[in-house]
């Protein structure tokens, strides 16, 4: 599976040319928690960067950027890294223009595999949607390569499912739990296949329309690779690969078959506990 964050990406940001670091702060165990940093990448603007704490100091150089938070042209900018190659993006137009604010909410699959598609989700100040926007990124920024569709309206609550047609073998659907809070997202590829098993990256939310779980089905087969879940503070709680699941005529899920190393850490980024399977079966913790 390949979906939206790239933790490399957040390497990339954060040791370009012309940085300058300061106010860092740390984890208990010394590793570094945070730190402002100022570069070329924002335009000479501050940047504030916080890690994930891997509680292994010997594991430093693997260390991950979990979010970027940054003020530029009258915008708040809050960039949330997640495994594998999932992003998401906030852009909050309320501090300086209020009366006419507006929140663009981004969702982005980074895929070498197939198409990387940014979803943008545009509120504006009673928290309305007024625009959906379906595009290709351009490689590792958070700009508009090639627009797939572009959908405005009158500020409306959006409610139930809404399916998004990209190309013959591409398509998106968000469906939205109560007013404006998605409650999850299907980037479906591979439609074309000649055996009919189409690949579907999903993307469950929180409430706080944060990543909750994602990771890959196969019609034929159900959940198939890695998948990862998230606590609700945006800490991994856990990650491990599935080998088969399924669905009943209500859409409810069952007999999912985790395979190989599972691992569960702490709200504080620790491990907690590791299992290995077979095939659905626990061989061991």
């Amino acid at each position: 599976m390949r979906l939206i964050i790239f933790y490399f990406i957040g390497s990339t940001i954060l040791f370009g040319q012309n940085k300058e670091i300061t106010q860092t702060s740390f984890y208990e165990d010394g590793q570094i928690k945070s730190y402002i940093l100022k570069s070329n990448y924002t335009h000479n603007e501050n940047m504030y960067v916080l890690f994930d704490s891997i509680c292994d100091k010997k594991k430093q150089k693997q260390r991950i950027v979990r979010q970027c938070t940054f003020d530029s042209n009258n915008w708040n900018n809050d960039m949330y890294y997640y495994k594998d190659s999932l992003m998401v993006y906030y852009r909050y137009g309320f501090k300086r223009k209020p009366s006419i604010g507006l929140t663009e909410y981004n969702i982005l699959f980074l895929s070498k595999e197939k198409k990387s598609i940014g979803i943008d989700i545009e509120f504006n100040k009673d928290s309305l949607i007024s625009r959906v926007l379906i595009y290709k990124p351009k490689h590792k920024k958070l700009e508009i390569d090639k627009i797939y569709s572009d959908f405005h309206t009158d500020p409306i609550a959006m409610k139930g499912s809404y399916l998004l047609i990209i190309d013959d073998e591409t398509s998106i659907e968000i469906n939205f739990l109560k007013k404006n809070i998605i409650k999850n997202i299907s980037y479906y590829s591979d439609l074309t296949s000649d055996d009919n098993d189409f690949l579907r990256t999903y993307v469950l939310f929180h409430e706080n329309n944060k990543p909750k779980e994602y990771g890959d089905f196969r019609y034929k087969v159900g959940r198939v690779g890695k998948w990862y879940t998230y606590y609700v503070n945006g800490q991994l709680e856990s990650e491990g690969e599935y080998c088969g699941s399924e669905i009943d005529y209500n859409g409810n899920e069952f007999n999912l078959k985790k395979d190989g190393k599972w691992t569960y850490y702490t709200q504080q980024g620790c491990i907690d506990k590791e299992e290995n399977w077979d095939k659905g079966k626990l061989i061991n913790r």
